[in-house]
C-alpha cells in the first residue's frame, strides 16, 4: 500500500535565507533528480509568525518534498546520485548560512473541508 511519505528540509533561524535565489536558481538545479525519484508534489514555506505581532519561530523555511512512498525518498540516495547531490549541497552557500535540519514523515490520515 502506498502511504504518502514526505521528506521536510527545515532551515533553521539564523540560516537567513535567500528566498529569491532558492526559489529562481537552486531548485532549478536540486528539482530534476528529485522528480526522477517520484517526486509529487513540492512546497516551500517560510515561517509567518515573524510577522507584525506573531513570535518568531524556530525554522526560516520548511520546505516539503512529497512522495509516494518511502523507497522514493531511498531512491535519493541510491548509487549513481553521487554527482547530483554534490551539486546541490555544493549550492547551499549561495542561499543559506546553515544546512537544513531533515527528517521524514508518513501520512497516516488526512482530509478535505467543503467549502
Amino acid at each position: 500500500m502506498e502511504v504518502l511519505t514526505t521528506l521536510i528540509l527545515a532551515y533553521p533561524r539564523g540560516a537567513e535565507i535567500n528566498l529569491d535565489y532558492y526559489v529562481s536558481s537552486h531548485l532549478a538545479l536540486a528539482l530534476p533528480p528529485i522528480k526522477k525519484a517520484g517526486l509529487r508534489r513540492w512546497r516551500v514555506t517560510k515561517d509567518a509568525r515573524a510577522a507584525p505581532g506573531g513570535a518568531a519561530g524556530d525554522w526560516e523555511v520548511v520546505v516539503l518534498l512529497e512522495f509516494d512512498d518511502l523507497a522514493s525518498i531511498a531512491a535519493l540516495t541510491a548509487p549513481g546520485t553521487e554527482a547530483d547531490r554534490a551539486a546541490a549541497a555544493a549550492d547551499l552557500p549561495n542561499y543559506s548560512k546553515l544546512p537544513p535540519v531533515k527528517w521524514v514523515v508518513e501520512e497516516v490520515a488526512s482530509g478535505e473541508v467543503a467549502a
